[in-house]
């Protein structure tokens, strides 16, 4: 009973949904599957979202070892002021951007053009990738690292011990930021810069071309199936964390007597990617 009702279930599914797109995927498949202007989309999307991958992870691995390893004054409000991007629709966050560059009087070409999508993409994905890797460096063991202090630099038990533990949530940092990019469409919109998203958006309102709009929106969905097909070979399964007991220690604070001097740099870096182009956004109001 409980078999014969699961096979409905997915006959009723397959009438309603796979059949309806297949048609359509059907109609243009030949012709805009495989066209040169789907290619150049699909390079644009993967430039995209290939370095803002890169540049959010980096950002944030750097702003989690800050929070985690530092000791900084402050810490929670800085926190906080990292987080601004997040809280925000990426829209409103690219509207400050464009209104403080142009108050600085960087010139439109460079403003609206890809470069600039993937600094404010890399912006507005930092706080994913800080937040991920974060909790990794919070959970590895203290007692780890002062122990391998004593056979070694702190350079080289970062990079023998605390990288490699890290290294899943790192990973696992790429891939979301790399799918949240590629599926991302106010940003590039907003920016004139042509990829599968804001493409799909112009052939379902402009032109209401819908074979051609699913037709590109199947190669979204490969990208995403690609990067589920990566975690689950690469990723599943990995801890994230030291295994080790609980433990009532504080975490090893390697960078605390420079507490003040990164709790400043990381104010300065708040202060410019976050709070100066508000504070210039509004100032035109």
């Amino acid at each position: 009973m409980r078999k014969g009702g699961l096979i409905s279930l997915g006959i009723v599914w397959s009438l309603l949904i796979v059949l309806p797109v297949a048609a359509l995927l059907g109609e243009s498949f030949q012709a805009q599957f495989w066209s040169a202007g789907t290619w150049g989309l699909l390079f644009n999307s993967l430039l995209l979202g290939a370095f803002v991958s890169l540049l959010s992870t980096l950002l944030g691995t750097l702003a989690a070892f800050l929070l985690a390893k530092g000791n900084l004054p402050f810490k929670p409000l800085l926190k906080i002021l990292l987080l601004i991007p997040l809280l925000l629709p990426p829209y409103i966050f690219t509207v400050a951007w464009v209104d403080f560059l142009l108050t600085l009087g960087v010139s439109g070409s460079f403003i609206y053009s890809m470069p600039t999508a993937i600094g404010v993409l890399a912006l507005v994905l930092m706080p994913v990738s800080m937040l991920m890797i974060e909790s990794a460096l919070q959970q590895i063991s203290p007692n780890l690292e002062a122990s391998a202090l004593l056979v070694s630099s702190y350079p080289a038990v970062l990079l023998q011990i605390v990288l490699p533990l890290v290294k899943p949530a790192i990973l696992a940092s790429l891939l979301l930021t790399f799918v949240l990019a590629v599926s991302e469409f106010t940003v590039p919109a907003f920016l004139s810069v042509r990829v599968m998203t804001t493409e799909i958006f112009t052939q379902f309102s402009a032109f209401y071309d819908y074979p051609a709009a699913i037709t590109q929106s199947a190669w979204l969905v490969l990208l995403c199936g690609a990067g589920l097909w990566i975690e689950f070979r690469y990723i599943a399964g990995r801890p994230f964390t030291a295994i080790s007991l609980k433990e009532n220690h504080r975490p090893f604070l390697p960078f605390a007597r420079h507490r003040y001097r990164l709790g400043g740099v990381g104010l300065l870096y708040t202060g410019l990617t976050a709070v100066l182009p508000w504070e210039q956004c509004l100032t035109r109001l």
